[in-house]
């Protein structure tokens, strides 16, 4: 999935998960093809999430390859299906 910066809305900042020791993602919220999707870019470490947060806004010109499988939530009427 490229990640294009003229697409997203709003950072959301750093989720870390309460079910597993070692994943971190990056949130943001997105329009891709017309749809509003909420976007995590997952990592073991928080170093790693931290860094793709600052790529996302705009601090970094380079970002980290996350560690496990992007995920895509399409949102409608700012519900998550």
């Amino acid at each position: 999935m490229n990640i294009n910066r003229d697409e997203i809305l709003s950072v959301n900042g750093l989720y870390i998960s309460q079910l597993y020791k070692h994943w971190y993602a990056a949130e943001c919220i997105a329009v891709r093809n017309g749809r509003l999707c909420k976007i995590r870019y997952p990592y073991k470490t928080p170093n790693d999430a931290i860094n793709m947060l600052s790529f996302l806004n705009g601090k970094r010109d380079s970002f980290p390859k996350p560690d496990y499988r992007i995920q895509v939530y399409i949102m409608n009427n700012g519900y998550v299906r």
